[in-house]
């Protein structure tokens, strides 16, 4: 936020608002993220970048010196593949340049629409061939992701469980089941006993 302030960055407002619209924790996972991707590039020597979903989802460029690096565009054609697998239609794209000391000197970001690759210059076909690359890169080194997202269902929507009912119905049903009580078998047999001898008493005080 500092560097925001004291920086004429390109469309600093909306990445400002963004930023302080992210929750406490989301923030500090943000900072973390950016300190692990740094250790890691160093160890690597090169650029990875960072990938975050939830209820919306950000790709952060990590540029550190003295590692490959990667270009530009071809960060923000990495970031159109990852909104297309993950099928998300808004992605903040966030280029980050750091200098020896860890202090940032350079910012970009820019919130991404997926309805916009082609007037980036990113065809739907290249942007799935980057996708089955990548894919295959992860299984080479053995890292999986999470299933893509699917629609978010809110209080008043239909469960996606089958049963058709509203989701908070479902929900409440499922926090608050219904209680089912067991008796034991001597028990049972105890209580008809003592119902039986209640019944014959009743016959006898009827007959008299």
């Amino acid at each position: 936020m500092k560097y925001l302030e004291s920086n004429n960055v390109p469309g600093r407002v909306k990445f400002a608002e963004f930023l302080l619209d992210l929750s406490y924790d989301i923030r500090v996972d943000f900072d973390e993220a950016v300190k692990n991707r740094i250790h890691r590039e160093q160890e690597l020597g090169r650029v990875t970048p960072v990938w975050f979903e939830g209820d919306f989802a950000y790709c952060a460029i990590v540029n550190i010196p003295n590692i490959q690096l990667l270009d530009k565009t071809f960060c923000k054609k990495y970031t159109y593949a990852n909104m297309l697998e993950r099928k998300y239609d808004n992605c903040w794209f966030i280029w980050l340049e750091l200098n020896n000391a860890g202090k940032i000197v350079n910012i970009f970001a820019e919130e991404l629409e997926y309805k916009n690759h082609s007037i980036d210059g990113f065809s739907d076909r290249e942007l799935r061939e980057l996708v089955d690359f990548v894919k295959k890169q992860r299984r080479k080194s053995g890292i999986t992701m999470p299933s893509p997202r699917s629609k978010k269902i809110y209080p008043n929507d239909i469960c996606s469980c089958g049963s058709g009912n509203i989701k908070s119905a479902v929900d409440e049903l499922s926090s608050n089941p219904p209680t089912f009580y067991s008796v034991s078998t001597t028990f049972a047999v105890h209580i008809l006993q003592n119902l039986a001898k209640i019944c014959i008493l009743c016959t006898e005080m009827t007959n008299t």
